[in-house]
């Protein structure tokens, strides 16, 4: 299996000043770069609500790539969405 996506983002409402700090469109307060690490836990119902599958017939968690974003802590929400998987 081959990827190739480097890199995908979407802006929900944020700028970058003059001094390159990343801000908040609506209060204008500096935001903070959240991460994850990657991995994400498979659902204890994965392919169908009420259907649970027995141990061992998937993994716990599989690797998904990068992800981050930028958070405002004034209002309390996620304001950008970072991908990237190569």
């Amino acid at each position: 299996m081959e990827r190739k996506i480097s890199g995908i983002g979407m802006c929900f409402g944020e700028h970058i000043d003059a001094d390159g700090f990343h801000r908040c469109n609506k209060c204008d307060e500096k935001t903070i770069l959240v991460t994850t690490s990657g991995y994400w836990g498979v659902d204890e119902e994965p392919y169908k609500s009420g259907e649970q599958l027995q141990g061992g017939e998937l993994p716990d968690e599989v690797f998904v790539g990068e992800v981050s974003g930028h958070w405002c802590p004034g209002c309390e929400m996620l304001v950008s969405l970072h991908y990237g998987f190569e």
